[in-house]
């Protein structure tokens, strides 16, 4: 089951190395680049999200679909806000 509140704060740590913006690609890529790792080195993703291969990259469906215009929900607030608003560039 795709575990929202993981990519959610996946996606907060990324934010915060980067100074609160990034590319969706960039992203995309790296949110994908630590399920897969955490996948093969202990065992079990974080995301539990679907793979899919792209035409430029695999990419995490769930969370695509989130960042295409989806609204997350953050976890222990009760807020939502759009990932897509919340993760691209001015």
């Amino acid at each position: 089951m795709f575990r929202e509140d993981k990519t959610t704060q996946m996606t907060a740590q990324f934010l915060s190395h980067s100074s609160g913006s990034m590319s969706y690609l960039l992203l995309m890529k790296l949110l994908y680049i630590a399920d897969k790792q955490m996948l093969v080195s202990p065992g079990k993703p974080i995301t539990y999200d679907r793979w899919f291969s792209m035409k430029f990259r695999p990419v995490l469906s769930s969370t695509l679909d989130l960042i295409r215009g989806g609204v997350l929900t953050i976890p222990h607030t009760g807020r939502t806000t759009s990932l897509r608003q919340a993760t691209m560039s001015p």
